[in-house]
Protein backbone atom coordinates (compact mmCIF):
# COMPACT_ATOMS: atom_id res chain seq x y z
CA UNK A 1 0.00 0.00 0.00
CA UNK A 2 1.43 3.55 -0.66
CA UNK A 3 1.62 5.90 1.84
CA UNK A 4 3.68 7.53 4.81
CA UNK A 5 5.50 5.51 7.56
CA UNK A 6 4.07 6.75 10.43
CA UNK A 7 5.50 4.49 13.81
CA UNK A 8 8.67 1.90 13.52
CA UNK A 9 9.89 0.28 16.29
CA UNK A 10 12.27 -2.28 16.68
CA UNK A 11 11.41 -5.42 19.51
CA UNK A 12 13.88 -7.16 21.12
CA UNK A 13 13.54 -11.21 21.70
CA UNK A 14 14.45 -14.70 20.87
CA UNK A 15 15.48 -16.37 18.13
CA UNK A 16 12.90 -19.08 18.07
CA UNK A 17 12.40 -21.02 14.62
CA UNK A 18 9.89 -18.38 12.66
CA UNK A 19 7.53 -21.45 12.04
CA UNK A 20 7.11 -21.94 15.32
CA UNK A 21 3.82 -20.10 17.44
CA UNK A 22 6.37 -18.78 19.89
CA UNK A 23 8.30 -16.97 17.06
CA UNK A 24 6.26 -13.87 17.60
CA UNK A 25 8.64 -13.57 20.79
CA UNK A 26 11.38 -13.31 18.09
CA UNK A 27 13.64 -10.21 17.67
CA UNK A 28 11.44 -8.20 15.39
CA UNK A 29 10.69 -4.58 13.86
CA UNK A 30 6.92 -2.75 13.09
CA UNK A 31 6.63 -0.27 10.69
CA UNK A 32 2.86 1.36 10.08
CA UNK A 33 2.20 2.79 7.03
CA UNK A 34 -0.52 5.15 6.67
CA UNK A 35 -2.39 5.55 3.56
CA UNK A 36 -5.71 6.42 2.06
CA UNK A 37 -7.75 2.94 2.96
CA UNK A 38 -6.15 3.26 6.55
CA UNK A 39 -3.19 1.73 8.53
CA UNK A 40 -1.36 -1.50 7.30
CA UNK A 41 1.49 -2.71 10.08
CA UNK A 42 4.40 -4.89 8.85
CA UNK A 43 6.30 -6.98 10.96
CA UNK A 44 9.45 -8.63 10.18
CA UNK A 45 9.89 -11.55 12.79
CA UNK A 46 13.85 -12.83 12.44
CA UNK A 47 14.14 -16.62 13.09
CA UNK A 48 16.60 -18.87 14.37
CA UNK A 49 19.10 -18.13 11.64
CA UNK A 50 18.79 -15.30 10.33
CA UNK A 51 19.07 -12.97 14.08
CA UNK A 52 19.44 -9.70 11.49
CA UNK A 53 16.66 -7.36 9.90
CA UNK A 54 17.74 -4.20 8.03
CA UNK A 55 15.62 -1.82 7.19
CA UNK A 56 15.41 0.49 4.24
CA UNK A 57 12.38 2.83 5.70
CA UNK A 58 11.84 5.15 8.51
CA UNK A 59 9.45 7.31 10.27
CA UNK A 60 8.38 10.23 7.65
CA UNK A 61 9.40 8.13 4.95
CA UNK A 62 6.91 7.92 2.01
CA UNK A 63 6.31 3.97 0.35
CA UNK A 64 4.93 3.18 -2.95
CA UNK A 65 2.47 -0.06 -3.44
CA UNK A 66 5.16 -2.72 -4.00
CA UNK A 67 8.42 -1.29 -2.77
CA UNK A 68 10.38 -3.20 -0.43
CA UNK A 69 10.78 -1.88 2.98
CA UNK A 70 13.78 -4.23 4.59
CA UNK A 71 15.40 -7.71 4.34
CA UNK A 72 15.26 -10.21 7.19
CA UNK A 73 18.96 -12.26 6.15
CA UNK A 74 17.97 -15.71 5.41
CA UNK A 75 14.22 -15.33 5.18
CA UNK A 76 12.03 -15.79 8.01
CA UNK A 77 9.01 -14.60 8.66
CA UNK A 78 7.13 -11.04 7.80
CA UNK A 79 3.38 -10.77 8.72
CA UNK A 80 1.39 -7.86 7.80
CA UNK A 81 -1.90 -7.19 9.39
CA UNK A 82 -4.62 -5.42 7.44
CA UNK A 83 -8.11 -3.96 9.11
CA UNK A 84 -10.47 -6.53 7.44
CA UNK A 85 -13.16 -4.10 7.22
CA UNK A 86 -11.03 -2.44 4.15
CA UNK A 87 -8.99 -5.34 2.42
CA UNK A 88 -9.41 -8.55 0.92
CA UNK A 89 -7.01 -11.22 1.09
CA UNK A 90 -6.09 -12.18 -1.88
CA UNK A 91 -3.21 -15.47 -0.65
CA UNK A 92 -3.82 -17.81 2.11
CA UNK A 93 -2.54 -18.66 5.22
CA UNK A 94 0.97 -20.51 4.42
CA UNK A 95 1.02 -19.62 1.20
CA UNK A 96 4.46 -18.57 -0.17
CA UNK A 97 4.75 -14.71 -1.99
CA UNK A 98 7.69 -12.70 -3.81
CA UNK A 99 8.36 -9.22 -2.20
CA UNK A 100 7.19 -6.31 -4.70
CA UNK A 101 5.52 -9.20 -7.23
CA UNK A 102 2.75 -11.07 -5.45
CA UNK A 103 -0.61 -9.09 -4.38
CA UNK A 104 -1.48 -10.06 -0.82
CA UNK A 105 -4.64 -7.74 -0.31
CA UNK A 106 -7.01 -5.39 -2.41
CA UNK A 107 -8.75 -2.77 -0.76
CA UNK A 108 -12.45 -3.06 -0.84
CA UNK A 109 -15.30 -0.15 -1.23
CA UNK A 110 -18.56 -1.01 -0.20
CA UNK A 111 -18.23 -4.79 -0.46
CA UNK A 112 -16.84 -5.12 -3.49
CA UNK A 113 -12.54 -5.20 -4.13
CA UNK A 114 -10.82 -2.46 -5.98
Amino acid sequence: MAGGITLFEEVKGGFAPAFLGRAGLNLRKRLAIEGPAGRVVVVQIAGMLARRITSWASVGSRVTTGQRVGLIHFGSRTDVLLPADRFEARVRVGERVRAGVTPIACGISGGRAR
